[in-house]
């Protein structure tokens, strides 16, 4: 999910198919991300643990760009582009 923005600088027009299941995630990390900036500045905090804090934070602010271009359901519905139909 998080790679979805670097695929699509290196393949233009890439078509991501997934759940909406990152716009339910995105609300739940507005909060998280609240809690998390209070550690960038807490020296007793490693500096490995900060850099992936720092890494999560950009990851949550480039939401728009987190999610699937062609959204499925389990019944195979596409909620943001034509049906696909997926076969087990």
């Amino acid at each position: 999910m998080s790679g979805n923005p670097q695929l699509r600088a290196e393949y233009p027009g890439l078509r991501v198919y997934a759940t909406d299941a990152i716009d339910g995630a995105l609300v739940a990390s507005a909060q998280s991300a609240k809690d998390a900036a209070a550690y960038l500045d807490d020296p007793p905090i490693p500096q490995a643990m900060r850099d992936d804090i720092r890494a999560d934070l950009l990851t949550i602010q480039n939401g728009a760009n987190l999610s699937p271009t062609w959204c499925w359901t389990p019944r195979g519905e596409v909620a943001r582009g034509r049906g696909l139909e997926i076969h087990r």
